[in-house]
């Protein structure tokens, strides 16, 4: 029969005709791994325990947060920083691991106040109407956000920042106004730094360069530089950037496919790689010695070489693009005068954590400071 009024009687629902009950209802506690609710993007308009008011915390823009469930990594922005962290849900439980951002300074105690209560969360709750999200820790609550309407194109449940690989380089040829084309190469790093280099054409190859860090739009499919107080923006695709006009709009017309880059695949394996410079000095000759150099092996992740007087082997692990490790270095035990070089080239093998390949020229670095060492390609005939 069909139910005309309903009552809740302690956790029941029950349904009722004129005569009696005719059904029970009961909640079904749905974990939160399972619920799209939490997903999306979340800005703050409440946190607890400042003396400061929340227009004074955060003056120019309310820190945000994006979930994309069922994947642990959360990430935002908090007003001056991106930042990424990982989220444990479990039920309405919830708490936050250690959290990554980049390094900008920033003024006032906005940032560290939604750092320092975000790490004290363990439970949090949505209202009815999916809108209003409450991180509490126990039954207080201590932070607020409301709902952002998405703007991103997502893909699977994810946007591009997490469900890309798009560390990398790209290279490509922009329009210009008054040369050939501006042949442009953007390395993007996981640390959010950038370098660029940008050749015009036809202009006797004038090269300028620049570097810093990026940022992510909230919706995490759009990154922005800031070059001098210039602003450009790209949309991150599958190994393409896509230039953005001042708008933040992609281009259209005819010349769309002109403001594409494309990610390069960089090749070091399989050259003979001659030690030009250690330590900022150019190598020297040292008497009848073997040329110092190194080959980085496909087969087997092997690296092979002579440090100018003994020969050498060992392992490397590729990591991702720009990172290169060695490890396992063995070498012969010859006796020959002059043996710096070496030592330093074994030595400098042993640390580097990264690379940058200009043309021909290879660099090993550590944490992208200094040239520890730097070789030239040698092309044998």
């Amino acid at each position: 029969s069909k139910a005309t009024s309903w009552e809740i009687s302690g956790n029941e629902l029950l349904l009722k005709n004129e005569s009696a009950a005719v059904a029970t209802l009961k909640p079904v506690m749905r974990s939160s791994t399972e619920d799209a609710r939490l997903n999306g993007t979340w800005e703050l308009n409440y946190i607890s325990g400042s003396r400061i008011a929340f227009e004074g915390l955060f003056p120019n823009k309310k820190p945000t947060i994006i979930f994309n469930l069922p994947g642990t990594e959360v990430n935002g922005n908090s007003s001056c920083n991106g930042y990424s962290t990982n989220a444990k849900v479990d039920g309405h439980k919830m708490s936050f691991g250690v959290i990554a951002a980049t390094m900008i300074a920033c003024e006032g105690n906005g940032e560290s106040d939604y750092f320092k209560t975000l790490k004290t969360v363990s439970s949090y709750s949505i209202s009815d109407d999916n809108n209003v999200l409450t991180m509490m820790v126990g039954d207080i609550a201590v932070m607020r956000f409301a709902r952002k309407p998405s703007t991103a194109k997502v893909v699977d449940g994810h946007n591009s920042r997490q469900s890309l690989d798009w560390a990398g380089s790209y290279r490509g040829i922009l329009p210009c106004a008054d040369c050939e084309g501006i042949e442009t190469v953007i390395d993007l790093r996981n640390d959010l730094s950038f370098q660029i280099r940008r050749t015009y054409l036809g202009k006797k190859e004038a090269t300028f360069y620049s570097k810093g860090s990026f940022t992510w739009n909230e919706d995490g499919n759009t990154i922005t530089f800031q070059e001098d107080g210039n602003a450009s923006s790209f949309l991150v695709g599958e190994n393409k950037l896509f230039q953005l006009d001042k708008e933040g709009n992609r281009i259209t017309g005819s010349l769309a496919n002109y403001y594409v880059l494309t990610m390069n695949t960089p090749v070091i394996t399989e050259k003979y790689w001659k030690l030009t410079e250690i330590n900022g000095k150019p190598v020297p000759k040292e008497g009848n010695n073997h040329e110092p150099h190194i080959i980085i092996r496909t087969e087997g992740n092997r690296v092979t070489g002579n440090g100018g007087c003994n020969s050498f082997s060992g392992s490397y692990k590729l990591k991702d693009h720009g990172h290169i490790t060695f490890s396992k270095i063995i070498s012969t035990k010859m006796a020959c005068p002059g043996l710096e070089t070496e030592a330093q080239l074994f030595k400098i093998l042993e640390t580097v954590d990264s690379y940058i390949l200009k043309e021909d020229t290879l660099i090993l670095n550590k944490a992208r400071m200094a040239a520890l060492a730097r070789f030239e390609a040698v092309y044998l005939k």
